[in-house]
């Protein structure tokens, strides 16, 4: 997840949604500064693509991701694209302060 976004109402849902993936026993990392990249790997299976992990690029623009567990892939994808920003970023070990407007930026960017 970046550390900064080019959107305000984004930022502050992103801080209720690491939160809550983190009380679902998800390891989240804080890239430092913006980043686009729109990638998941979990347990060798690999996503990617161009949709955001929100409302408005999963119901409304229909944006499309990519999926696979092919091992090798999978392996060579962990490598390329988060080994090396895990080693820029820091993860996520406790959680965020989050207010009253950030619980608002989340519900409101999810209506989208």
């Amino acid at each position: 997840m970046p550390s900064e976004n080019d959107l305000t109402a984004g930022h502050r849902s992103n801080l209720v949604t690491a939160n809550y993936l983190r009380e679902q026993g998800v390891r989240v990392f804080l890239y430092p500064g913006m980043t686009h990249v729109k990638a998941l790997l979990v347990d060798g299976w690999a996503c990617f693509g161009s949709a955001n992990f929100d409302a408005l690029s999963l119901r409304l623009n229909g944006e499309d991701d990519l999926v696979t567990s092919n091992p090798a892939f999978a392996a060579t994808f962990k490598h390329d694209v988060f080994e090396t920003d895990f080693d820029r970023g820091r993860e996520l070990l406790e959680e965020l302060p989050v207010g009253w407007n950030d619980y608002l930026a989340e519900a409101l960017l999810n209506l989208l």
